[in-house]
């Protein structure tokens, strides 16, 4: 079945664009309940860090294709 998107998606996406801006990388976290908007969390990290899957090579190069401002 396919979810259909909230009646505030628009809304959603914009709030998310807005807070995310800052940030090289980041998930916005948002909920709509009852057609309000509810903020979550903004995660800076992929599984909170716990990436145990991947090298540390493989860590090293995607770290190294973010610039962070100084």
């Amino acid at each position: 079945d396919i979810i259909p998107k909230p009646q505030n998606f628009d809304e959603m996406l914009s709030m998310a664009v807005r807070l995310s801006a800052p940030f090289p990388v980041v998930r916005v976290d948002l909920y709509n309940l009852a057609g309000r908007i509810y903020f979550g969390e903004m995660t800076f990290t992929s599984l909170g860090g716990f990436m145990n899957y991947f090298t540390p090579q493989f860590l090293r190069h995607a770290g190294s294709l973010i610039t962070l401002p100084s």
